[in-house]
């Protein structure tokens, strides 16, 4: 805990060229040293020993405007690396191609094969998230420190994300929406070999970000703050909640979402999700209880404000304004 590593970056406005560099910083200021200068590159964890620093290195063009080969050919790379605190040559342990778009490096998030990796607490081995080729659909997998060994561990349709390892080193949790219940889950390992199958540990978790794993649990934030629409059973007979509430969709994958409003029949439930923070432009959803399908019909440039069934399941009326404030 006398280190912190982080991302600089050296601009030289008058050659118009910057160069990153990966930095320690004692905490206490009193000491800081470049480990690598060059490529960018992103730190990611610590070795359990304190003498390396796990990073995201990204390989597109060198001094020259020469584009970097990884093994493969492939142009533009990100690697995943150890480096030790004195600097030297990183010790490469795994090539992550990137998608070209027009000719050029697409650099969002959700474009960038390696997204998150953590070392085990023994140092032998690091569980990392990608995104599987052609997608952005992240899947979790595993990697000895000498990359030597390397194995798929949780795969599938779900979203799996990785939040860390278990302290005692026993295994790792991560986030999914597996199974249709979005939550937190929890998968044994030994010798970087899944023992049985992931296990539920606990549900209805949106929007999570993993602030680390210590002694005494799991440490995130959730953003509570937007409006969401909820549905719970109630027996109105005794005024009773039967379940608890739960939202209709993931507060966490596009904005808040507001007015909703069962169908004549309560086969149905339409809710609108604004799409941007100025709430001009949503969607409106329409859910079928029977069939689980939510139909989506997209508004760009107005804004909901209330929503109602007609007198009969096919029809709606929607009260907003457009961007000519009109109602």
């Amino acid at each position: 805990g006398q280190w912190l590593a982080h991302t600089w970056s050296n601009a030289d406005r008058q050659a118009g060229t910057t160069v990153a560099e990966l930095r320690l910083d004692r905490v206490d200021g009193s000491e800081n040293r470049v480990i690598l200068s060059g490529p960018a590159a992103a730190p990611l964890d610590w070795t359990p020993d304190g003498t390396m620093v796990l990073a995201i290195v990204r390989r597109i063009v060198d001094a020259d405007g020469e584009m970097y080969l990884n093994t493969k050919g492939q142009r533009g790379f990100d690697q995943l690396v150890l480096i030790s605190v004195h600097g030297g040559e990183p010790r490469v342990l795994k090539d992550f191609s990137l998608e070209m778009t027009d000719g050029r490096m697409a650099l969002t998030p959700s474009k960038v094969g390696l997204r998150a990796a953590r070392v085990s607490p023994d140092g032998g081995w690091i569980a990392y998230q990608r995104n599987e080729e052609g997608t952005t659909r992240p899947d979790i997998h595993i990697i000895s420190t000498d990359g030597e060994v390397e194995r798929p561990l949780v795969t599938g349709n779900g979203e799996d994300r990785l939040l860390g390892w278990l302290p005692d080193g026993s295994g790792i949790l991560f986030h999914s929406g597996r199974e249709v219940r979005q939550g937190i889950w929890r998968l044994q390992l030994r010798d970087g070999r899944p023992v049985g199958e992931p296990e539920y540990v606990r549900g209805e978790v949106f929007g999570m970000v993993p602030l680390g794993i210590g002694p005494k649990g799991l440490y995130y934030m959730v953003n509570t703050e937007s409006a969401q629409v909820f549905t719970a059973e109630v027996d109105f007979q005794r005024g009773e909640l039967i379940s608890a509430p739960a939202p209709v969709r993931n507060p966490a994958s596009d904005g808040p979402s507001i007015s909703p409003a069962w169908s004549p029949d309560g086969r149905q439930l339409a809710y609108w999700v604004y799409k941007s923070e100025n709430g001009m432009g949503g969607e409106l959803k329409i859910h079928s209880l029977e069939t689980g399908e939510v139909r989506t019909v997209g508004f760009p440039d107005f804004g909901a404000e209330k929503i109602s069934w007609g007198v009969d399941p096919g029809s709606l009326l929607i009260n907003g304004t457009d961007r000519k404030r009109a109602t």
